[in-house]
């Protein structure tokens, strides 16, 4: 049974967005500024899109209204009969898409070109048929006609599904036209244009045949599955100057489901110790594309003599106290730092930080000082001078050498002024 009333709805709903654009004669007509009418078409629908509230049009998986001729089709700026060309139309009520399929692309000799699309819905279809001129070296839509698919004496429509795992929906399902008591078969309906989903050929076995029946909607089923992957996880190292070390490269081959992430856990390798990271992916996920989903880790060498010099950061610390009185602490004080040194003028120089400022340090209220405090300043093995100062007290002096010769360890040192 057809539906007469959702082809009045359909028709008023696409030729009100084309009227809304002013389509129709003489210089109300909507421009399309491509002498393909394939691109026509398109720009019809970028048109929809952007100018008006309904039919909202949406891209299809590849971001193409319509797709690419494969070579087998004929020229493109004649006729083509390529399942695979497409425009969706957004349903207003549920949003779920429809998918209206360009028939053919005929470019005649008087300026002129037809587009023809069938539109399948549940009781039927729809022939859309885009009618372009070509004037001013623009393409022009200057009609748009709309005809009921009509079913001969003996002739009924069977639909075609397209489902993943679990039944879910990945394509729109396709409605078709055949003779009664007539097998169909689903052979050569099988998509692959869905990044995360392939072809089942063993589900979709008893499915893809049957009989059109008049008394029986038939329908076929195309099962399809996640889609495998393969994918090599490199690891690289580079030596302390940034050279690679070839010896020490390691490869990983594995395979999973397109839209997963690695188990980086599944690899058993440890990386060799004085090794830190230096460049690492910014995903895992695995990716239809098999040349998207080699995957680098690279490790650089610590250098030695970084290594060397955060073993011989030594810290002094200690307590500053009142020498009238023990128990009294003195916090604010200020403790300067200079590097002994037997060849200097005085004995000693000053003792700079990275940034180049005098190395000093203040008491906190408890009158503590710990020189692990102070940033960008590495106390090497050798002998300081500790200034101290406060207010209301005489300066002290005060020679630390690191580390203790004996134990090897860090200096505390309490000073009483």
């Amino acid at each position: 049974m057809k539906s007469k009333t959702f082809k009045y709805i359909f028709g008023i709903m696409l030729l009100s967005a084309i009227f809304l654009l002013g389509c129709g004669g003489g210089g109300g007509q909507s421009v399309l500024q491509q002498e393909s009418p394939e691109t026509a078409v398109m720009r019809i629908s970028n048109s929809w899109r952007g100018s008006v509230t309904s039919p909202s049009v949406v891209v299809d998986n590849n971001n193409r209204f319509i797709r690419q001729a494969t070579p087998q089709e004929t020229d493109s700026n004649t006729s083509s009969t390529s399942n695979s060309r497409v425009i969706f139309l957004k349903d207003l009520a549920g949003g779920k898409p429809y998918e209206i399929k360009v028939m053919s692309v005929v470019k005649n000799n008087d300026n002129t070109a037809e587009v023809t699309c069938r539109f399948g819905y549940t009781n039927g279809s729809l022939i859309i048929v885009f009618k372009l001129i070509f004037d001013e070296e623009k393409w022009w839509l200057d009609d748009v006609e709309i005809t009921e698919e009509e079913l001969g004496e003996n002739e009924a429509f069977y639909y075609i599904y397209h489902l993943g795992p679990d039944n879910k929906d990945i394509f729109d399902f396709e409605t078709l036209k055949g003779t009664i008591d007539d097998k169909v078969s689903a052979e050569g309906h099988e998509r692959d244009d869905n990044d995360n989903y392939v072809y089942d050929p063993v589900t979709s076995k008893g499915t893809l045949e049957g009989t059109i029946s008049s008394s029986e909607e038939l329908k076929l089923i195309i099962y399809y599955k996640r889609r495998p992957a393969d994918y090599v996880v490199y690891y690289q190292f580079l030596d302390e100057n940034g050279k690679s070390v070839d010896s020490m490269a390691q490869k990983f081959s594995g395979n999973g489901l397109v839209g997963d992430e690695i188990d980086l856990s599944t690899i058993q390798y440890t990386i060799p110790d004085g090794y830190e990271i230096e460049e690492k992916p910014e995903s895992l996920v695995l990716k239809k594309d098999s040349s998207s989903n080699e995957f680098v880790f690279k490790y650089k060498q610590k250098k030695k003599q970084e290594e060397e010099e955060d073993e011989e950061n030594y810290t002094i610390s200690g307590v500053l106290t009142d020498s009238k009185d023990s128990s009294k602490v003195i916090p604010n004080a200020t403790i300067k730092f200079f590097i002994v040194d037997t060849n200097a003028t005085k004995g000693y120089s000053e003792f700079f930080d990275d940034e180049g400022n005098q190395v000093q340090i203040t008491t906190d209220e408890n009158g503590a000082y710990d020189t692990s405090k102070l940033e960008s300043v590495v106390f090497k093995e050798g002998t300081y001078l500790l200034v101290v100062e406060a207010e209301g007290y005489e300066s002290q002096t005060q020679k630390v050498t690191l580390p203790q010769s004996a134990t090897k360890t860090n200096v505390r040192t309490n000073i009483s002024l």
